[in-house]
């Protein structure tokens, strides 16, 4: 679907396409899809789905093979009266203060005690994907490189296309903690 070969990325895509697509757009016969439409679903999904501008990209990226194959003449995600969606500034947190995190920490048995970095703001299968030497004392950063998908009910492992780094600014007391496991 849209070029999208990897299958996690196929299911995810499917399922945002049942759920959030269709529903708005059902039978409707693409040549009867207008900038009014675009515009009456964005301002639905707006408030009840984060990921709004993937959705949007999924319509535009149909709508415009049907350009390409000539059921439409031009695409209405395009029209000068569509404001395409932005994503929000992303703000940086720091991760737990030193007593949370020792707290925390000591809490957890073993080999269990990287999970410590889902203050950080990583998605459980980034933590899950975590290895003690993604942690760079030096400067502060936990470099997300791997992270385990689930496809067709099968978990896998796999490495991400770009590196994530996220700050561990709070205190190089927990890099260290890290890296000790």
């Amino acid at each position: 679907m849209l070029g999208a070969d990897d299958p996690a990325t196929r299911e995810v895509l499917s399922s945002r396409r049942r759920s959030q697509i269709l529903p708005h757009f059902g039978e409707l016969p693409i040549g009867k899809i207008t900038p009014w439409t675009i515009r009456d679903w964005l301002g639905e999904i707006q408030d009840q789905s984060a990921n709004y501008k993937v959705l949007f990209s999924v319509v535009t990226g149909v709508l415009d093979s049907a350009v390409d194959d000539k059921l439409i003449r031009d695409n209405p995600c395009k029209a000068k009266t569509i404001r395409r969606p932005t994503s929000p500034a992303v703000e940086v947190k720091d991760i737990w203060p030193e007593a949370r995190g020792k707290a925390v920490w000591e809490g957890i048995e073993g080999r269990w005690r990287i999970a410590v970095v889902i203050g950080a703001g990583l998605r459980p299968g980034e933590i899950l994907g975590l290895s003690p030497d993604d942690v760079d004392e030096k400067s502060m950063l936990l470099h997300v490189r791997r992270q385990l998908w689930t496809v067709e009910r099968t978990m896998s492992s796999r490495f991400r296309r770009a590196t994530r780094r996220r700050p561990c600014r709070s205190h190089r007391a927990f890099c260290r903690r890290c890296t000790s496991i």
